[in-house]
């Protein structure tokens, strides 16, 4: 993706994947896992540090949902041994606006927010439980009629 690779260069991002399959999971409940998988991982200074790319066409997250982002990405990755004391970098590249083609790059590292509790990660998910079941019913009820 060329707005990516134009950001890589100017970051002087270099690397080998050394990490090809690294895949952990978050514990939502019982039964329920989130996955969470770094796009790639570069030794920066001696620290591991993984990138998420995220190539939506639209990026609007608030800050709420990059607290969120950036608290499954904190507990799920950068608790482990390899990455103590590193940081994770989320990259998205939205179409700029009034664009059909052009990409902006938008970037931030998960210290950028404060992590949410485990109440409120439970209540995110508890929400989005609820919006599950209503869409369920919805289509439900629209194939019935």
């Amino acid at each position: 993706m060329k707005a990516f690779y134009t950001y890589a260069v100017s970051k002087n991002l270099k690397g080998l994947q050394v990490f090809r399959d690294m895949q952990e999971f978050f514990p939502v409940s019982a039964g329920v896992r989130v996955p969470v998988r770094p796009t790639f991982v570069l030794n920066e200074d001696g620290k591991l540090v993984p990138y998420f790319l995220i190539c939506w066409t639209k990026m609007d997250l608030t800050p709420d949902q990059k607290s969120f982002l950036s608290t499954l990405i904190s507990e799920t990755i950068l608790t482990l041994e390899e990455f103590a004391g590193s940081d994770a970098v989320i990259i998205c590249t939205p179409l700029a606006p009034y664009s059909k083609f052009e990409r902006q790059v938008h970037s931030w590292k998960v210290s950028d927010f404060k992590p949410l509790s485990d109440t409120e990660m439970q209540a995110v998910f508890d929400r989005y439980a609820l919006a599950l079941d209503d869409a369920e019913r919805i289509i439900i009820e629209s194939l019935a009629s």
